[in-house]
């Protein structure tokens, strides 16, 4: 069948783009003792510089330390070793330079420095025997992943990391190291924010605050692509500061109740959930008002097939391949922008059939060929795209919520999402049977406006991802409002694409009517 084929061949692409990205980590650098070396020699004369008071010139060797060579390392301690380890190393080098920073005593830098290069050089062995995925852990273990990590984690000590390189960002761009400083926002936001698991926890909690902190990363990036001037990017900086204060109270142990659960359940299902069941009511419906009634089988396989590999990978890109962020927000950027094209295209094929006459004609001769044919394979794949693109997310995120919820709390968590479930069957009725009394031209009409403003809203958040992956550099619109749940950015470049969308839609209306005009 075409459908199995299709999740046959999408499954198999994932295992290789996953494979690929972990081949490339282990690639980007192979001689560990001499990276080691080279680390133990920056920190040696970080605390050289430190000791005959050049502060400045100490901090900087510390930040070559970690960005030009330790984040060479990253890749293949979190394969071979652990994420917690990862992690531990990435807080020391935030302790040695705040000890710098703050002027802390030289013996406590020097024995930071020194358990630093020691413990370095006590996993060569484990980095250099080979690169085995450590995909699960052994009973009674102590591997601990990302999303695990999050269950003590010392929120307020991430935010203080996290600032603590933005500040050095900062420090950077006035120097005129503009390229520099926009490196270590970036790493930031994936080395901190996102492997903290605060970005996931945050995700569970609150969309709003998390798109409000992604967000500020994104105008640091713009302010130092546009050269803006160092007091607009200390205000950017001060905004995020008070949105991480926001968040480390949101996150906080006290605020963890089952009722607070039950509401972060309810809401996750809801918000992944809505756009799904609008986009596959609408197909179900068409079908219905079609009289193809046995095609509705072909959309659920849709459905099932984009659930299930949903949950592979989450499981792929957290516990087994442990993808990096980067990478997960390219291919969720990839995903929503592919969905976008397919959503555009059934959209403009529903509206097409929105005059009676033409509807009339196409049941007589020609629906049944066109849904073997070809029509039929672009709604299963509109179907399995609207559910995949908000799947593996919503897996990961009700991960982060039961991390740390005991009985009780999961007993609320449960809840949560089964009522939120039930609203959406609600919803999907509503749809399914609602929408069929409309006449025949509003019905098409309705259906295909439906999918054609999904498409607007999914390019726009799907290049949004792929600037959030570093993969656009954006360019902000100071005149342009914005509003994310529909897609809507102040940046050039998820407004371009849309406008596109916006032009390629009046330009089928205008055909459509044409048409229309020659045959009465």
């Amino acid at each position: 069948m075409i459908p199995t084929q299709i999740c046959r061949v999408f499954f198999f692409l994932l295992l290789v783009f996953s494979s690929g990205l972990l081949h490339a980590e282990e690639n980007q650098a192979n001689d560990y003792l001499a990276m080691v070396t080279q680390i133990d020699r920056l920190l040696q004369e970080a605390v050289s510089s430190y000791e005959t008071g050049d502060v400045l010139q100490a901090k900087r060797k510390v930040q070559t330390a970690y960005f030009e060579i330790f984040e060479n390392l990253e890749g293949p301690i979190r394969i071979n070793i652990s994420a917690k380890k990862n992690y531990e190393f990435e807080e020391t080098f935030g302790e040695i330079r705040r000890l710098i920073v703050e002027k802390g005593p030289l013996p406590a830098l020097q024995a930071k420095v020194t358990g630093l290069v020691t413990d370095l050089h006590n996993i060569l062995d484990d980095l250099e025997g080979g690169h085995e995925l450590t995909a699960a852990t052994p009973l009674g273990g102590s591997e601990v992943t990302p999303t695990q990590f999050v269950k003590n984690q010392n929120w307020r000590g991430v935010s203080e990391n996290l600032l603590a390189r933005i500040q050095q960002a900062i420090a950077l761009y006035e120097s005129g190291q503009k390229t520099e400083a926009t490196q270590i926002v970036q790493d930031t936001y994936f080395d901190v924010f996102e492997a903290s698991g605060m970005e996931m926890a945050l995700g569970a909690r609150s969309e709003v605050s998390k798109r409000a902190i992604e967000e500020r990363f994104t105008q640091l990036v713009a302010g130092f692509r546009q050269a803006k001037s160092i007091e607009s990017i200390r205000e950017i900086a001060a905004f995020l500061e008070a949105d991480l204060a926001g968040v480390i109270t949101l996150l906080s142990v006290e605020k963890r109740s089952p009722r607070s659960l039950f509401g972060y359940s309810l809401l996750i299902i809801l918000r992944e959930g809505i756009e799904a069941i609008l986009i596959v009511s609408a197909i179900i419906a068409y079908l219905l008002k079609a009289g193809h009634q046995d095609k509705l089988k072909t959309i659920y396989h849709a459905c099932i097939s984009a659930l299930v590999l949903s949950v592979l990978t989450a499981i792929l890109l957290k516990w087994v391949f442990d993808v990096s962020a980067k990478s997960q927000e390219i291919l969720e950027g990839a995903t929503m922008l592919l969905a976008a094209g397919v959503l555009f295209f059934v959209s403009y094929w529903l509206i097409s059939k929105a005059e009676s006459q033409k509807w009339v004609t196409y049941i007589k001769g020609k629906i049944g060929d066109s849904l073997v044919k070809g029509s039929l394979k672009a709604l299963w794949f509109t179907a399995f795209l609207a559910v995949y693109r908000e799947g593996a997310e919503t897996v990961l995120f009700y991960k982060a919520l039961t991390v740390e919820a005991n009985l009780e709390s999961m007993g609320a968590i449960m809840a949560g999402f089964i009522l939120g479930c039930g609203m959406l069957t609600i919803v999907y009725f509503l749809m399914r049977y609602g929408i069929l009394k409309l006449p025949v031209h509003l019905f098409f009409a309705v259906t295909g406006g439906l999918l054609y403003y999904m498409s607007f809203v999914f390019v726009g958040q799907g290049v949004m991802e792929l600037i959030e992956g570093g993969v656009v550099q954006p360019s902000p619109i100071a005149w342009l409002p914005q509003i994310p749940a529909i897609g809507l950015y102040a940046y050039w470049e998820t407004w371009l694409p849309q406008l596109l969308i916006i032009v390629l839609g009046l330009i089928g209306l205008a055909i459509l009517t044409l048409q229309k005009r020659r045959t009465t």
